[in-house]
């Protein structure tokens, strides 16, 4: 491809989800940012150390539970979940096929961050969270 992009994964030939197994490939790695590919079959688990890492997790298929820090979430297909952990753990209830970026920052940005964080889940139908507008920042005219 010459404009410098590339292709690592065509969805089309996705990758078999082996019988009561996991399977994993990593489709990208570079200094600042990997991309991981998992499989799991109904009621297979699985650890991923993220050593405080920024974590994308996409769900492509099926579903299950997220572990992350020791908060248990549901997760379905669809799902684009983002935060930090040491750890996560993926449970899953189906056959289950999620993408997983792993991003490297500066710790004191992560700890600056992670002060902020606020979970949102949006979907197709929610209409475009609101941003509070505090008076004490707008223009005087």
């Amino acid at each position: 491809m010459e404009h410098g992009m590339h292709r690592v994964m065509n969805w089309g030939e996705h990758p078999l989800i082996r019988p009561n197994g996991v399977g994993s490939r990593a489709l990208h790695v570079e200094p600042l940012v990997e991309v991981l590919l998992f499989t799991l079959d109904g009621a297979q688990s699985l650890t991923v150390p993220t050593r405080g890492r920024r974590i994308l997790l996409h769900v492509l298929e099926g579903g299950g539970v997220l572990d992350a820090g020791g908060k248990r979430t549901r997760i379905t297909q669809g799902d684009l979940l983002v935060g930090s952990a040491d750890r996560i753990q993926v449970t899953a209830a189906s056959p289950t096929v999620f993408l997983l970026y792993l991003l490297r920052w500066h710790p004191r940005t992560a700890r600056r961050e992670a002060k902020k964080a606020v979970a949102y889940r949006p979907t197709l139908i929610d209409p475009e969270p609101e941003v509070p507008q505090r008076a004490d920042r707008c223009a005087a005219w």
